[in-house]
Formats: structure tokens, C-alpha cells, sequence
């Protein structure tokens, strides 16, 4: 392995450590005002990010650059994806329940936008390129984009820790899922930025405003919807991507 990929895979799991102990810290225990341990769990976080941009400057981390085909039509799952629990909502008509503390939100807002960076910035730039640079063969962009998915997928066990190890495992699918497209989006825009657009929105329209507006058990009817688009839009991903690869080969 050379250094370079060796720099890339200590740097990647001293960050996500931090950022892990961070998540896993019991703060909201140890502060009882909710607006402090908030606030902490915020300045914690900038600090992980400060980290990451110092080691990503510092490395000259970079999406390999490629000429790729069809790139605007991968933009579809990043519209879709953070509309799909409204679109449940919206389908089997749930009651609508405005539910808003705007301190806590707003906080939990910055918290999302600091976290995303951070997973983003691990999972579709420092590991994505790490597998990239140790793949070979004419799939590597495609395993690279499956083992960094599966990579962030499974960092989410840690919430089997206080949660209900059902909700943990459909969130690990659907993390899966959401890792794999932003893979796609990554490689094929040769940049995280627009992953970590996507990737908030998916989190504050599903989760940080959704809340706001609905509050209802995630049943089975939930779960299939759920995964039935979740398959619809990583297939629509793949198809594209071999459409992709078709024209580049012809092109050449």
C-alpha cells in the first residue's frame, strides 16, 4: 500500500473516532439545560470539522478527476431522497402536528449541517478516495463506491447503544442505501460538495423539519414505502452509471 493511501486510511479513522466518541458521549446526562449540552455537542463537532479541513489541506485530497457522462441526471435521488418522508406523509395522509421549539431547532439544524460535513467529508472524500486509489480493475469505481457505503452504513451501529435495535437496523438500511447514491453523486461530480448538499437536506427535510410537522409510529406500511423508493432510486443510480461507462466507452 503506498504511503499516500496509508495517510488517507489513518487520517480517516482517527476523525471518525472523534467523531464517534463525540456521538456517543452522554451529554444531554451530564448538562441539564438543553440548550447546553446542545450547544457543547456543537462546539465538539467544529472542532472534528476543523480537523478534517486541516488534514484534507494538508493532504491535497482530491476526487480524482474523470470524464464522465450524463453527470445532472444523478441530481434525481438528491431531490427525491429528502422529500421521501413527506411524500409517505403526504400519500397515506398523516395528521399534521406542528410540534416547534426554535432554539432547539436552530441548533439542531447547525448540529446536522456540522455532522453531514463531517460524514461527508470522511466517507465521500477521504475513504472513497482511499478505495479508489488500492482498487484495480475496470469496477473499481463501483466497489469503491459499495465499500464506503457499507463503511458508513455500519459506523450507524453505534446507535444500537439507547436505541431500539429496530429502528437501528432500518436506519442502517437506509443509510446503505443513501451512502451508495451519494457515492454515485460524489464520483460522478468529482466533488463533495454536492453530497453534502444533498446529504443535509436528506437529514433536515426527514428528520429536523419533518419532526416538526408529523409525529407518528414507523410501522411496516412506513418501511416498505421507505424501501421500495430507497430500491427505486439506487437502481435508477445504477442504471445510469452503466449508461455512463456505455457512452465513455464509445466515446473512446
Amino acid at each position: 500500500m503506498e504511503k499516500e493511501s496509508k495517510n488517507l486510511l489513518f487520517s480517516f479513522i482517527y476523525l471518525l473516532c472523534f467523531y464517534l466518541a463525540i456521538q456517543l458521549l452522554p451529554l444531554s446526562s451530564w448538562i441539564a439545560s438543553e440548550y447546553g449540552y446542545r450547544l457543547v455537542k456543537l462546539a465538539l463537532l467544529l472542532v472534528v470539522a476543523f480537523l478534517i479541513t486541516f488534514e484534507k489541506i494538508k493532504a491535497k485530497v482530491i476526487c480524482p478527476k474523470k470524464e464522465k457522462r450524463l453527470p445532472y441526471l444523478f441530481l434525481v435521488p438528491l431531490v427525491l431522497g429528502p422529500l421521501s418522508n413527506f411524500l409517505y406523509g403526504l400519500s397515506f395522509n398523516e395528521t399534521i402536528s406542528i410540534n416547534i421549539f426554535p432554539l432547539n431547532f436552530s441548533i439542531d439544524v447547525f448540529i446536522t449541517l456540522v455532522s453531514v460535513y463531517l460524514e461527508e467529508m470522511l466517507f465521500r472524500l477521504f475513504l472513497l478516495v482511499f478505495f479508489l486509489k488500492i482498487q484495480k480493475g475496470s469496477h473499481k469505481e463501483l466497489l469503491a463506491i459499495l465499500y464506503s457505503a457499507l463503511t458508513f452504513s455500519l459506523m450507524h451501529c453505534v446507535n444500537f447503544y439507547g436505541n431500539s435495535p429496530i429502528s437501528v437496523l432500518i436506519q442502517l438500511a437506509y443509510t446503505l442505501v443513501l451512502g451508495l447514491i451519494l457515492g454515485f453523486v460524489a464520483i460522478y461530480f468529482e466533488s463533495p460538495i454536492l453530497p453534502i448538499i444533498g446529504h443535509f437536506l436528506f437529514n433536515f427535510l426527514n428528520q429536523n423539519l419533518f419532526n416538526v410537522f408529523y409525529n407518528f409510529d414507523y410501522d411496516s406500511q412506513y418501511l416498505i414505502f421507505s424501501v421500495v423508493l430507497g430500491v427505486i432510486l439506487l437502481l435508477y443510480c445504477l442504471i445510469l452509471s452503466l449508461l455512463s461507462r456505455r457512452k465513455e466507452s464509445h466515446a473512446s
